[in-house]
């Protein structure tokens, strides 16, 4: 498998495998984004491809002119730090209610482990998927 191709690869497993902020894979733009991997990864990828590409981007753009909040440069870090950062799931909730002491364990490692895999999703690079493959 190529170094491109195993990246998205990667970045593909590590959304569907999401346990603690697997809301996030409701969101509009998270779905287009791993739409794009999918169909990056097929055999014969769909001629729509880079128009589903830049319908992404375009939704991005349009989400970014409402985002109010702290911006890293990037359009998209910037908008998956904010989904990450307002979306209530077993986490946030547990810490609302019991602070990060009243937090199991168990919860914490799932937690880690899928800012972990928010990172690779954070950190994927956009010109691999339509134009590199």
């Amino acid at each position: 498998m190529s170094k491109i191709r195993q990246k998205t690869f990667d970045a593909q497993m590590a959304a569907k495998s999401l346990i603690i902020y697997r809301n996030l894979l409701e969101n509009h733009i998270v779905k287009k984004f791993v739409q794009i991997l999918e169909n990056a990864l097929r055999e014969t990828p769909d001629p729509h491809l880079v128009s589903d590409y830049h319908d992404f981007f375009s939704s991005l753009v349009v989400e970014s002119e409402t985002y109010k909040g702290p911006s890293v440069g990037n359009i998209w870090r910037d908008y998956i730090l904010n989904l990450i950062l307002l979306d209530e799931n077993p986490f946030s909730l547990r810490c609302e209610k019991s602070g990060l002491d009243g937090v199991e364990q168990p919860l914490i490692k799932l937690t880690e482990r899928d800012l972990t895999s928010l990172q690779l999703l954070y950190d994927f690079d956009f010109i691999f998927p339509v134009y590199r493959m």
